[in-house]
């Protein structure tokens, strides 16, 4: 698998020149989900959709709740706009161990592979569900508190225009006993994405760093992945996609990340500030981007010590 996030496949593709690779056809199962004592419903994010090598296959870290699921099983993801888009279980992983079934109360890395419908058209958050269910009743208001949190404050300059945003859900990680899809030797990994918290502007931005210390100081930019994606005036059909991945084809590019204070109150929580400014190139004829005077403030990581 490929160390990218799901909205850094088309992002990879323009800016390193790759071919996707594609795999033969696989049989579809037509079971339908693992019928438990409560309906699936666990919300995700399209930020938190890892690629594989075959397109239609995506792998995601979820945990389950009162639900169980196996290899097989045919689940949908859907958001509040009654997007649909139709998935059956290939894989699961927990730990190092593959395993045919999820239980409720574990989390696992599961690949999903693409059945009907698009990914991208999920747009942010959803969730996954049973096959042909519908978006759980939930109100407009707790859908919109939920797709962000209060965790720390976020500020920078984005064109020379102040911008502000929260921490995305799910959206400040740090696997420090490593992610086995990403580097078999176990080397952290770290994750960070944060959205835009004033409206119409939908634009969020995603830090992926391999190799991740989890300590005060500057990251190597070798290290670094930056993905910034979405509308400033909130158009869902024409997002801009800017970024940064450390190859031949981003001279003149750059991205300076530096940690000014890591605290790990607890095996499982750190808290971190850190600064950073960039200059971001345009794909799909976005244009460039700058960024200046980034300050992240006490923004609260959940930190996996097992490996994954």
């Amino acid at each position: 698998m490929k160390p990218l996030l799901f909205f850094f496949l088309c992002f990879v593709v323009c800016l390193s020149s790759c071919s996707n690779k594609q795999s033969g056809n696989e049989a579809t199962s037509n079971s339908a989900a693992s019928s438990t004592a409560l309906p699936l419903q666990e919300k995700a994010s399209t930020s938190y959709l890892f690629t594989t090598d075959n397109p239609d296959i995506v792998s995601v870290n979820l945990p389950l709740n009162g639900h169980d699921l196996k290899v097989g099983d045919e689940i949908d993801g859907i958001n509040a706009a009654n997007v649909r888009v139709r998935f059956s279980i290939n894989k699961i992983l927990v730990g190092n161990d593959t395993r045919q079934e999820l239980k409720t109360g574990e989390t696992g890395y599961i690949d999903i592979r693409r059945i009907e419908g698009n990914v991208s058209d999920l747009g942010g958050d959803f969730y996954f569900v049973d096959k042909g269910a519908a978006f759980p009743t939930i109100s407009a208001d707790a859908v919109a508190s939920s797709s962000s949190s209060s965790n720390g404050t976020i500020s920078l300059m984005l064109n020379d225009k102040a911008w502000t945003g929260d921490i995305v859900y799910q959206g400040a990680l740090f696997y420090k006993g490593g992610v086995k899809m990403f580097d078999p030797t176990g080397k952290p990994y770290f994750q960070l994405a944060f959205k835009s918290n004033k409206t119409p502007d939908d634009r969020q931005f995603t830090f992926s760093i391999k190799d991740f210390s989890g300590a005060v100081g500057e990251v190597p930019t070798a290290r670094m992945e930056v993905l910034l994606s979405g509308s400033e005036i909130g158009d869902t059909k024409k997002p801009a996609m800017v970024g940064y991945k450390n190859d031949s084809n981003h001279a003149g590019y750059f991205v300076q990340f530096v940690v000014t204070k890591w605290d790990m109150p607890a095996s499982d929580m750190a808290k971190m500030s850190a600064t950073f400014k960039a200059k971001l190139k345009g794909v799909f004829g976005s244009p460039d981007v700058v960024v200046s005077e980034g300050k992240l403030e006490n923004i609260e990581i959940k930190v996996f010590t097992e490996k994954y």
